[in-house]
């Protein structure tokens, strides 16, 4: 059974995401939840695979506002962001793997029936492990050698050879280039650990809306190859992290019930259990101690007073009692009243700095760098002020592997050379100033790149971009104050 759902549908749900409407959160999570929970347990550990499905509908939720039905299918859109964050968490060791599995088992026992695992079934059997080898679980060149027993370059062939023969079947597509369209095929199987230098062909898709239509067709249909995954134990405690993450309600589906086994420790309620399960979080509020537990809580007991002296006990116990509370109050207030004082007196002796003017400064230009491709994710937001100084700041972590660093360019709107801004920390924010950068213009564009240590050219890009984005103009700014003259 395909995952695939009408256009129309998935958009919908995606819009009322966009108005902040929990529904529309809830309906994706019900009809791809289990699905991409199952991808993440694929990967990786079942409390960080839990993490990062959680992290992934986050994602979703904030940015559905930056997908638009001219692009191309929803569901493609939405695992381009879920597949961005796997990537993401495979380039960190914070995030334990999980233990490899049989993939000549799974292809046994699978038995799932789509348009397009139909074609993936009737693929030579060397092919459909690379392919989900590199979807599912993935392969770098290293495992698929070892996996396959095959060559690095005939696996390579292997692999463009599937490509092909899915680009063929699944004809028509907007660019009717079928070489390009296997390139692009391929660079969506290997999106979560790249293999190739495919610079040229993501920035393609940035710029040509048929190059992003046929990249989302292509992560809609690949979402198919989740079902020869293991089925993973259904769990909602990552959609109870997510709803007090957000801070919205989310509506689950209810589970079939399944009939309780004899000699079963009786369950709590279902209130109790669904707050045990929550994960600890800034917004979420502790639960309430339940008043049966209260009541079973064990002390030791007072020897009871006899009748003749519990009346005069009682009445010179409470009166003792009440004395002290009022000393009590009294000492504090007096400690209170000591320390304002002392504090007063010491602030007047101080010296007074003199008085801040405060200038009020606005952004006349600004840009959102995105990572190239079809997955839209903001990675860093520019800034430049009336006096032309340029802020960039991080909105995602960036891992790098030992070699490996960022460089940032500029191009001018009417020029077609990449200017060098210099290597920078992908995980800090940089700051430009005029005599770096000169007069910034709409329509300038900023690049980032990936490029090794060992690379020939300094001065010339050379690896996959990371981010990119242009100038636009937020308007002219105008101090509050301004008399109709000045304005």
């Amino acid at each position: 059974m395909s995952l695939s759902s009408t256009h129309t549908k998935v958009a919908a749900h995606l819009q009322r995401c966009t108005q902040k409407d929990p529904s529309g959160l809830s309906a994706l999570i019900n009809t791809y939840g289990p699905t991409l929970h199952r991808y993440a347990c694929g990967l990786f550990a079942k409390q960080h695979a839990d993490q990062l499905t959680q992290d992934g509908f986050a994602l979703i939720w904030q940015h559905a506002n930056l997908y638009h039905s001219n692009q191309g299918d929803p569901l493609g859109w939405i695992l381009s962001i879920f597949r961005y964050r796997l990537a993401q968490a495979l380039g960190s060791q914070r995030y334990e793997r999980a233990q490899a599995v049989s993939l000549d088992q799974l292809l046994l026992n699978n038995s799932s029936t789509s348009p397009f695992l139909d074609v993936i079934h009737a693929l030579p059997h060397e092919q459909k492990k690379i392919l989900l080898g590199r979807y599912l679980f993935a392969w770098d060149k290293a495992l698929c050698v070892l996996h396959i027993g095959a060559s690095e370059d005939e696996i390579e062939q292997q692999f463009r050879q599937a490509c092909q023969q899915i680009v063929r079947q699944f004809s028509p597509w907007e660019i009717n280039n079928p070489d390009w369209q296997a390139e692009n095929g391929q660079a969506c199987l290997e999106s979560l650990r790249p293999q190739n230098n495919h610079s040229a062909l993501l920035q393609r898709r940035q710029n040509d809306a048929k190059a992003l239509t046929d990249t989302l067709r292509w992560e809609a249909l690949c979402a198919d190859l989740c079902q020869f995954l293991p089925t993973a134990a259904e769990n909602q405690q990552w959609i109870a992290g997510l709803s007090a993450r957000l801070g919205i309600p989310l509506q689950r589906r209810p589970s079939v019930p399944q009939r309780p086994a004899a000699a079963t420790i009786a369950e709590p309620p279902p209130t109790t259990r669904h707050q045990s399960q929550a994960p600890a979080s800034d917004k979420t509020k502790a639960a309430p101690i339940p008043t049966q537990v209260l009541k079973k809580a064990a002390t030791t007991p007072e020897p009871q007073p006899t009748e003749s002296t519990s009346n005069a006990d009682s009445e010179y116990t409470d009166e003792l009692r009440q004395q002290r509370r009022y000393t009590s109050y009294w000492k504090f207030f007096s400690v209170v009243n000591l320390v304002l004082v002392i504090g007063l007196l010491v602030w007047m002796l101080l010296p007074k700095p003199p008085p801040i003017e405060v200038i009020q400064m606005a952004p006349r230009l600004g840009a959102v760098l995105q990572a190239p491709g079809h997955s839209a994710t903001p990675g860093w937001v520019l800034s430049v002020d009336p006096q032309q100084q340029v802020l960039l700041s991080p909105l995602v972590p960036t891992q790098l592997k030992e070699g490996e660093q960022v460089h940032l360019w500029t191009r001018d709107a009417s020029d077609s050379k990449l200017r060098s801004l210099g290597l920078i920390n992908p995980n800090q924010p940089v700051t430009l100033t005029k005599e770096n950068l000169g007069t910034i213009q709409e329509g300038q564009l900023f690049e980032m790149t990936l490029e090794s240590s060992q690379r020939a050219d300094p001065n010339e890009p050379q690896g996959p971009i990371l981010f990119m984005g242009r100038v636009v103009s937020l308007g002219d700014y105008e101090p509050k104050d301004a008399t109709p003259q000045e304005k």
